[in-house]
């Protein structure tokens, strides 16, 4: 067998030391796209308080954080996502601060982290189907109202508002309707006298009943302050157990930067904007009532994210009307959420 020539050998040698060094230059670049931080997010299917998280993934911000998210929707409301969070099958999940105060008057804690609604959006209206006569509040006595779930926030507001106007809660029956469709169906068959009203679910059926009679309306800042009299209430975020929170600052904090950039995305763009970028499960059969709710929700959505002493207060001075537990428990609301992370970049 006859040896290759000495300056053979050398460009033998240097054309794989070259390739060598290539191979390690592309496997270098593959960390980038492979190390992204998992983070698992389960957020209620229905109601526009949500939206952002879908959003946020749509909108390629959780990647451009380093972000793998995935997002599970939970049907059931925010009841579902705070046992998803308990049992530990997701690292954080979309709840109202209203969930979390109760959750901590039965001594167990959840953090809300980021606030995406200042003032939860709903409506308290008559179902035009229904056979009672009920032309002002008081005529609700004795009467069906759907909420979308028992104790969950629209069935708190149901209470504050029935409360404050002198009906006793004892003189009517809660449903649970759900949301979307369903709470649609409910409300125009017939199947309740009354119902909060969620999202689209209220321009859907306001754009089928004209002239529907309203009784407390939170849509505008106006209506808002009449029922609770204040301008801001914080309401829908995600928020997560103490435990992951401290040994995930970092995640935390990219989560919560993805959906600020996504709430700033919707504050900067139209309603059929948004609606083009919108995920399927969001969408109503009825075309016109999707925009027009997302224009009803964006000027609610939080500018900061943050919660304030005063917030927590007033979140259970309504959760008081519903809840003998909430109201005698000795709480310390500033363990029920927290502002570290929502830092600027």
């Amino acid at each position: 067998m006859s040896i290759p020539p000495k300056s053979a050998r050398s460009k033998h040698r240097a054309a794989s030391l070259l390739g060598f060094l290539a191979m390690l230059s592309l496997l270098s670049c593959q960390p980038h796209e492979t190390s992204r931080t998992r983070v698992k997010i389960a957020v209620p299917d229905v109601g526009f308080s949500y939206l952002p998280v879908f959003m946020a993934k749509e909108l390629g911000f959780y990647g451009d954080q380093g972000l793998d998210a995935t997002i599970d929707a939970v049907y059931g409301g925010g009841s579902k996502s705070m046992q998803a969070i308990l049992g530990g099958s997701v690292d954080t999940a979309g709840i109202s601060l209203e969930l979390g105060i109760q959750l901590a008057a039965a001594g167990q804690y959840v953090q809300s982290f980021v606030t995406l609604v200042d003032r939860p959006i709903y409506t308290l209206a008559v179902s035009p189907a229904s056979k009672r006569r009920v032309h002002d509040l008081p005529d609700l006595k004795g009467t069906v109202i759907g909420v979308s779930s028992p104790g969950s926030g629209s069935h708190n507001f149901a209470n504050y508002v029935l409360v404050t106007g002198g009906v006793p809660l004892k003189s009517v029956s809660f449903v649970g309707i759900g949301l979307g469709a369903p709470a649609v169906a409910a409300f125009e068959h017939g199947q309740i006298d009354a119902a909060v009203l969620v999202g689209n679910a209220i321009t859907t059926v306001e754009r089928r009943s004209p002239g529907l009679r309203i009784f407390a309306d939170t849509r505008t800042v106006e209506g808002f302050k009449g029922v609770f009299g204040t301008d801001v209430y914080p309401a829908q975020g995600l928020a997560a157990s103490p435990e992951w929170l401290r040994r995930n600052p970092t995640t935390a904090g990219k989560v919560a930067r993805a959906l600020m950039r996504t709430i700033q995305f919707m504050r900067e763009h139209t309603a059929e904007e948004i609606h083009s970028r919108m995920p399927a499960q969001y969408r109503s059969p009825d075309t016109e009532a999707d925009p027009e709710a997302i224009r009803e929700i964006v000027p609610a959505l939080s500018r900061d994210g943050k919660i304030t002493p005063e917030g927590a207060q007033i979140v259970k001075k309504v959760l008081d009307v519903s809840s003998e537990k909430v109201r005698l428990a000795s709480l310390d609301l500033s363990k029920t959420y927290t502002n570290e992370f929502l830092s600027s970049e």
